[in-house]
């Protein structure tokens, strides 16, 4: 039998361990090993356009991992930054641009994968949500990983 993680999108600043060096493989085979299987994306911003969105741990729990770490670079280094995300082979594509403060991004959904079902949401947060909202996916992969 399988399990499904559940990840709850937020923008709130929870006090995390500090995340250290995380291996995305690695990540995704712990899950796997312990018979993860689907993910369960819900919460702020994907409320706006769906009720909650089904990934695959062995497809992508690594992009997911991967994108945030990607971010987390970008921040440090860059005042302006565009960051892309994209999941179970399209489904969701996350596509951010900011300027110093304010982040623009497009959430492009697309059930079934097909474009007749194409729903595409904007919305306009702060750099410290967005940050937040993909700490907080990486934080609850890493609590299952226990």
């Amino acid at each position: 039998m399988s399990d499904t993680i559940n990840l709850t999108t937020s923008y709130d600043i929870r006090h995390f361990k500090d995340i250290k060096e995380l291996n995305p493989r690695l990540v995704e085979q712990k899950l796997l090993t312990k018979r993860y299987e689907t993910l369960i994306l819900k919460g702020f911003s994907i409320d706006k356009f769906a009720i909650e969105i089904l990934l695959s741990v062995e497809n992508d729990v690594q992009f997911l991992i991967e994108d945030y770490l990607y971010l987390e670079d970008v921040l440090m280094k860059q005042k302006a930054f565009e960051h892309y995300s994209f999941l179970n082979d399209g489904l969701l594509q996350i596509e951010a641009r900011n300027d110093e403060t304010i982040v623009d991004v497009t959430y492009n959904y697309c059930p079934g994968l097909n474009v007749a079902n194409l729903v595409r949401y904007n919305e306009r947060i702060t750099k410290e949500m967005y940050w937040w909202w993909w700490r907080g996916i990486a934080y609850d992969l890493l609590n299952h990983l226990n």
